[in-house]
């Protein structure tokens, strides 16, 4: 949120530097540098949600193939188990960035336990 209030500052510092001099390329590339930077924020704030929800939809299958493999002993849990690595990096990733940009990721991601 801090770097849409920047960049939105930036912009309008652009915008008041061009009207008072509109000779000047510097308020021009505030603009421009701008306007770039909040469609950037503005994706990521559309993006990340979504792809966070998605892979903790894919956080829940593995749970299910991971409870279902535990009962019965097969040669795939060597797999699994490299697959509960990933799932267990993944949670850990989400998390900091969870706290670090707590807009972009949606609340669920702490509700979520590492695989066991």
């Amino acid at each position: 949120m801090v770097f849409l209030i920047v960049f939105v500052l930036m912009l309008i510092a652009g915008i008041i530097w061009v009207v008072a001099d509109p000779e000047t390329v510097c308020g021009i590339l505030l603009i421009v540098f701008g306007v770039i930077c909040l469609v950037i924020v503005v994706v990521f704030l559309i993006v990340t949600p979504l792809e966070v929800k998605g892979s903790i939809a894919e956080y829940e299958a593995v749970k299910t193939t991971l409870d279902t493999a535990r009962k019965k002993e097969t040669m795939e849990n060597v797999a699994l188990q490299m697959k509960v690595i990933e799932v267990n990096e993944w949670i850990a990733n989400a998390k900091y960035w969870a706290e670090i940009f707590p807009r972009f990721y949606p609340d669920e991601i702490m509700d979520i336990d590492p695989l066991r």
